[in-house]
């Protein structure tokens, strides 16, 4: 298999693990993942606390038509409907949701400067913590809006429908944290927040919070509509063996993604080592008894003396073209060729030519943007001279 042939057959192996992650979640919120609750108890012959009776403990009135309004959303997660012991709730049955206090001028400056987390802040890997602003929040401030180990936070506002409703969870980082309103805040009641973590993942990557967004340019989620969201509700002991099992599932597609990162990464180097190798004689073997290039050059003698006399107007400012730099290393400054060529006045083998121009033989990609400048060249200002073509020579063009 070849360089090109390897690096796409590892970015399809790349692609995969994203639709790895995407069925993971699905069967984690549509009771495949795991066997389900109802049917452990039965075969072990113990009872059970069912979702329905989760509700109804919590004295929750079950509301199916909350969100059988939404568009694409009356059968949002396939077989939960008639999972044994399962039942398909809505987010604002099953806990409290929460907007995050406006950002306005008035909060830049006060007595209580606060850390608070915006939709900046939660990217497809989690919370990302680096960049976080602080804005003021009074005492009775923060305790409506301080968040909570637990809490699920999603991004209420996005420019992109599929980055909105994007969910991560808050594990205490900063102690005192509050969010700002580009920020849902869930806080579970008869989930656990892990769980609720996976409903939410499948939800956005699904496009189901994309399909629901409102807005122009900027993409809204908005409270009301996240509230009417289906969340589909097993029982507690099988969120908790759902959690376990997804999350060692998705633990070893991320260990496979970063893998196949790793090794992406290494393909632009490889590929100038390959270049090297065949420019300096170590691609191949070498057979001992090819003739040397000593002799050769010996046989072949110097290059023939131009027969014509060549001319044409060349300056300095000629440029040379180039092609695009495809690594970070610097390379020296090269000439011109046909500045060089109108500089020697006569004609040059190629060996000559690129040497005299300032290009390095060391270099792989010296060796080929000599041989692109030369393809641009050759015809418009410059012309091969005879026909040996192991000492081509070349000179400029005659302009009449």
């Amino acid at each position: 298999m070849d360089v090109a042939a390897a690096e796409g057959a590892l970015v399809s192996a790349l692609a995969r693990t994203v639709e790895q992650d995407f069925v993971i979640l699905e069967a984690a919120v549509t009771g495949t993942l795991v066997e389900a609750e109802a049917v452990l108890a039965a075969r072990e012959g113990r009872e059970f606390v069912s979702a329905r009776e989760l509700i109804a403990q919590a004295h929750q009135p079950l509301n199916r038509s909350v969100f059988s309004g939404v568009e694409g959303l009356d059968h949002p997660t396939g077989a939960t409907g008639t999972t044994p012991g399962w039942v398909v709730s809505s987010v604002a049955e099953v806990g409290e949701i929460r907007l995050g206090r406006q950002r306005a001028p008035q909060y830049e400056h006060g007595d209580f400067p606060t850390p608070y987390i915006r939709a900046a802040n939660i990217t497809t890997d989690g919370l990302e913590l680096s960049d976080v602003l602080r804005m003021d929040f009074t005492p009775d401030e923060r305790r409506i809006y301080e968040l909570v180990p637990g809490d699920i936070l999603l991004s209420e506002a996005s420019g992109s429908s599929t980055h909105v409703g994007r969910p991560a969870i808050w594990r205490g980082e900063i102690p005192g944290c509050c969010f700002q309103n580009t920020v849902i805040r869930f806080r579970s009641v008869l989930s656990s927040p892990s769980y609720a973590l996976l409903v939410f993942r499948y939800l956005a990557e699904s496009g189901a919070f994309g399909r629901v967004a409102r807005g122009v340019g900027i993409q809204h989620l908005g409270a009301s509509r996240f509230a009417a969201m289906p969340f589909p509700l097993p029982p507690e002991a099988e969120q908790d063996r759902i959690v376990v099992e997804a999350e060692s599932r998705l633990e070893g597609s991320r260990a496979q993604r970063t893998a196949i990162q790793a090794s992406l990464a290494r393909f632009e180097a490889m590929r100038y080592e390959i270049w090297a190798a065949a420019a300096n004689g170590r691609l191949v073997e070498q057979d001992l008894e090819d003739e040397p290039a000593s002799a050769l050059l010996a046989r072949l003698g110097s290059p023939p003396e131009p027969e014509r006399t060549l001319s044409r107007s060349i300056t300095k400012d000629t440029a040379v073209k180039l092609p695009p730099r495809r690594n970070t290393r610097k390379t020296q400054d090269v000439k011109s060729l046909p500045l060089v060529l109108a500089e020697t006045d006569r004609l040059v083998s190629l060996p000559e030519l690129f040497a005299a121009a300032g290009y390095d033989r060391d270099l792989a990609v010296d060796v080929e943007r000599f041989y692109l400048a030369l393809r641009d060249e050759v015809g418009q200002t410059i012309e091969p001279v005879g026909d040996a073509r192991e000492n081509a020579a070349v000179g400029l063009r005659d302009a009449s």
